[in-house]
């Protein structure tokens, strides 16, 4: 249990008086999106004596010696009234209005302070109403810092698993149907159903239960706004005015079967670790050769080669890229014996 006689024989003046005044704190102000500062700042202004006295009831000085208290053994009892005393100097002063949240912890530290909480408040209850005060104080915000798509398809959407994480400068919190509009793709939207969120600290993941009827192409595009994710006093997370470009980190499945030609098929049957192999097939599936390669980020290499199919000597080397989660192109060079024929051949895959 918390005791506070030490902190009420510290004091220059008797803090009740002081509390007992600032029940009337908080209702005052009428702007929500005034300036406001941190007790440092207070203090230089409460030293200033061309100021006049905040409050009728006692003199600036009285206020400082609080704010010049030292918080011995990081008494909560003396951190909270650091808090305190500013946040009622930027409701009295600046006419600063305060959000539910932050009124709220206010009125719960003032209640406490003056003593008519008795013993029955821990000491994490009292640090959590000064984390509540000080973010008020010195206008902290959960802003958005970046933006990271992790999938097997370049298309957001496409996989259940896929995730798209957001990262802020402070801890953001959880409301109902998120909603994350981009300055191009179709917006994300909780009450579709198809993503579950969690927030852990000052990061919010998206991660998709089934697949979109329209997967979004999100990788370079910007988000820019968000509404259902809130800062550590419920106000809505922030957007910078020019939006927050989406990285992408892609590993595509390239397990499937893919139509290189009318004739020839690509069929892959093995993928583990950016490497994969299968085989050439006819048409009819047929099969003509050996297939392996490697995928890393959008860039594919596959070598083909008829090694135990005949006796030609015929190999093929492909380089090209993913174009999206279903096609790749490219081209190759080939020849007989690793002796090559002359050109360079283009060629696109499509999968089945």
């Amino acid at each position: 249990m918390i005791k506070r006689k030490w902190l009420l024989k510290c004091l220059m003046f008797t803090v009740t008086v002081f509390l007992v005044f600032g029940l009337m704190l908080g209702i005052a102000g009428a702007d929500p999106e005034c300036v406001r500062y941190g007790q440092g700042y207070w203090k230089s202004w409460l030293a200033d004596d061309s100021n006049a006295n905040a409050f009728d009831h006692h003199t600036n000085k009285d206020l400082l010696d609080i704010l010049n208290t030292d918080a011995r053994r990081g008494n909560e009892d003396i951190i909270l009234s650091y808090q305190f005393i500013a946040a009622a100097l930027n409701v009295e002063v600046n006419d600063c209005s305060m959000p539910d949240k932050v009124q709220e912890a206010f009125d719960y530290a003032q209640e406490y302070l003056h003593g008519d909480d008795g013993d029955e408040v821990t000491r994490q209850e009292i640090l959590g109403w000064k984390d509540i005060l000080e973010f008020w104080n010195t206008n902290q915000k959960a802003e958005l810092e970046s933006v990271v798509y992790e999938g097997t398809c370049n298309l957001f959407g496409s996989h259940i698993g896929d995730t798209m994480t957001f990262t802020f400068s402070n801890d953001v919190f959880h409301v109902p149907n998120v909603e994350v509009k981009f300055q191009t793709a179709i917006r994300l939207w909780e009450g579709w159903g198809a993503d579950n969120w969690t927030v852990s600290g000052n990061v919010a993941t998206l991660t998709l239960n089934r697949v979109y009827s329209s997967p979004r192409d999100v990788i370079g595009d910007k988000v820019i706004s968000i509404t259902g994710l809130g800062d550590f006093i419920d106000n809505p997370v922030v957007v910078p005015s020019d939006g927050v470009e989406v990285e992408g980190i892609v590993t595509y499945d390239m397990v499937d079967t893919w139509k290189l030609r009318a004739d020839r098929l690509i069929v892959i049957d093995y993928q583990i670790n950016g490497e994969f192999s299968g085989k050439l097939t006819d048409a009819g599936g047929m099969e003509l050769g050996n297939i392996n390669g490697t995928i890393d980020g959008d860039v594919i290499e596959m070598y083909y080669d008829r090694v135990g199919y005949v006796e030609d000597g015929y190999y093929a080397e492909f380089t090209g890229n993913m174009i999206d989660c279903n096609t790749a192109s490219g081209t190759y060079i080939h020849g007989n014996y690793n002796v090559p024929r002359p050109g360079i051949v283009e060629w696109t895959m499509f999968r089945q």
